[in-house]
């Protein structure tokens, strides 16, 4: 009987964990299609940010280091350094679609890191430059972006 309780327990976990391996792999498959793949600088390619209302999309964003954010104009220069080396990787400015009523207004904001199975642990040195105007107010009110991984305050005004 005890034989035949483990067998059963063991079937249920088996049916169980292969539908949650095809969750993660439609989740993923989703992701693909929301998050346009964007190269790093080396392109010369200035990305759009975009606004959600779902972090969870890009939750599994990669590590990354932050040096140093600069402001200038509608556009933000990010210098960063993450492992790699042997594939391109991906970047794109996430901002939550949300803002708080405090003043200075402040918007929660993310880079969303694809190393797209990149394996390799060369630190890179990159410098990433977004067009944020999405994440700014229409009526010319500065906010306060508080990226993930940064510590200082950026206060941004649309152009």
């Amino acid at each position: 009987m005890k034989a035949l309780n483990i067998t059963l327990i063991t079937l249920v976990f088996q049916i169980v964990a292969c539908g949650n391996v095809k969750h993660i792999e439609t989740q993923s498959e989703n992701l693909d299609k929301i998050v346009e793949k964007i190269p790093s600088s080396e392109e010369n390619e200035m990305t759009t940010a975009i606004l959600t209302n779902d972090w969870g999309l890009y939750r599994e964003s990669v590590a990354m280091n932050i040096h140093e954010v600069e402001i200038s104009g509608n556009k933000m220069t990010v210098k960063v350094s993450y492992s790699g080396g042997c594939k391109e990787h991906y970047f794109k400015m996430i901002g939550y679609q949300f803002t708080t009523t405090s003043i200075p207004t402040e918007r929660a904001i993310k880079i969303y890191h694809d190393t797209n199975q990149d394996d390799c642990r060369e630190l890179i040195s990159d410098v990433l430059e977004f067009d944020i105007s999405a994440l700014g107010l229409d009526n010319a009110t500065p906010v306060n972006l508080q990226l993930y991984g940064y510590e200082g305050d950026i206060i941004y005004t649309k152009n």
